[in-house]
């Protein structure tokens, strides 16, 4: 089939393209629209048993109905409020997954609001706790191991509160990246004071070379008359060049001339005096725009040289907090150690039944920023891309099964004689 056959394919079988196009479109965003928004918390727990099954044996554990029961109570009416009550167990089963493996069991909620599913999760990694610590409390005669895990527990709180210490690589890391963009703070502020006391001493020696006043002239009534005169005064002098070449010099209407001449220029000799004498100074307005700069520059040299001092205590009290970390980071790893091990202790003495021994979060239960499944625009697209390829296919079948002769190859395809000539649809 050429080219040309497909394209007129595609041009008589455009509206029902279109409307397959539309109609996969038209099924994806009611998908999106039908489709409640599901929110995944997710929780990752440590194993450290010396059973070999010892993640089996706590998946086993959070998919007993026991703690199931213990969470709906608390929070099915919220998780599940359109599933009737001896339904939300199975509910519950459905959207929580336990994924064991070797030596970690990891969990997820899914839930249609983020906080409730993180809340939920977290209140069942709750009770597996306090029931994996009833299988040995018994066991403790006198409760002598379990005061000591307590007081090793509380020792460790103590010395995270008063310090203010809660992981001791974490917050070295933490104050280390500080320091690290606070040595950039510091030599950016550097730089500008610098640059900003260059500038000032340009300022002020270009300062010092303008002078702070300069002469001003007064215009007055004086001035303008004056104007006149040498207006006047050209005009006499155009007149005699005027005259001299039609009369002598002794010519009585040059004689008058000349006279009014004189008059004017003695006038405009007396104006001109006393305008030099109300020449006053005034003050330079250069200097005045460099005295302003200065100012500015003061201000800003001021204002970099705060933010350097700012940055330098800063620094200082990160050195300290630094110091002080280095040698409390050694008591942290102690004390946590020793709360470990009177929890591990603990934990030995039960030796038997459902408990499994050393059981650590290495995650606690939180939720993803983003929903769960496939997003809209990714639905939109797969339902277009769809609609395309059906639009495709039902303009190949409906070619395949049409009686209707369109091209001379369809005139010699279903009737065996061969086409002598057309006649173009435009004639």
């Amino acid at each position: 089939m050429s080219a040309r056959a497909v394209a007129h394919a595609l041009f008589r079988h455009q509206r029902k393209m279109l409307a397959t196009v539309l109609l996969c479109l038209a099924g994806g965003g009611a998908t999106i629209a039908l489709t409640p928004v599901q929110w995944r918390a997710e929780a990752t727990l440590l194993v450290e048993a010396s059973r070999p099954d010892g993640a089996a044996a706590l998946a086993a554990m959070l998919d007993s109905r026991d703690l199931h029961g213990q969470v709906l109570s608390r929070f099915g009416d919220r998780l599940y409020p359109a599933i009737p009550a001896s339904q939300r167990a199975d509910a519950l089963r459905h959207d929580l997954r336990i994924r064991p493996a070797e030596g970690l069991v990891r969990l997820s909620l899914d839930g249609a609001d983020a906080k409730l599913a993180t809340d939920a999760l977290a209140a069942l990694l709750d009770r597996l706790a306090e029931k994996n610590r009833a299988v040995f409390t018994p066991q403790d005669a006198g409760g002598e191991l379990a005061r000591q895990a307590v007081q090793a527990r509380e020792k460790l709180a103590a010395f995270r509160k008063r310090t203010g210490i809660t992981e001791g690589s974490a917050d070295k890391a933490g104050l280390t990246k500080r320091r690290a963009e606070l040595d950039t703070e510091l030599a950016a502020a550097d730089a500008e004071a610098n640059a900003l006391t260059d500038r000032l001493a340009v300022v002020k020696a270009r300062l010092a070379a303008t002078p702070a006043t300069i002469e001003l002239t007064n215009e007055s009534e004086r001035t303008k008359v004056a104007e006149d005169a040498r207006a006047k005064l050209f005009e006499l002098q155009t007149r005699e060049a005027e005259l001299l070449g039609k009369y002598q010099d002794t010519s009585v209407t040059v004689q008058n001339l000349r006279a009014e001449k004189r008059k004017v220029e003695e006038l405009l000799g007396k104006l001109e005096t006393t305008t030099q004498n109300r020449v006053t100074s005034g003050t330079n307005p250069v200097y005045q725009e460099v005295e302003k700069d200065a100012f500015r520059t003061e201000a800003a040299l001021s204002a970099a040289k705060a933010r350097l001092k700012s940055t330098q205590r800063q620094m200082a009290d990160l050195d300290r907090r630094l110091d002080a970390l280095a040698g409390s980071e050694r008591a942290l790893v102690e004390l946590e150690q020793a709360a470990a091990a009177a929890d591990a202790q603990l934990t030995r003495r039960g030796g038997s039944g459902a408990a499994i021994e050393g059981i650590g979060i290495v995650s606690s239960a939180t939720a993803g920023s983003r929903p769960v499944g496939p997003s809209p625009s990714v639905v939109m697209a797969g339902a277009g891309g769809i609609g395309v390829v059906l639009a495709l296919l039902l303009v190949a079948l409906a070619e395949r099964f049409s009686t209707r002769i369109v091209t001379p190859a369809d005139v010699e395809r279903r009737l065996g004689l061969p086409v002598l000539t057309t006649i173009p649809r435009e004639s």
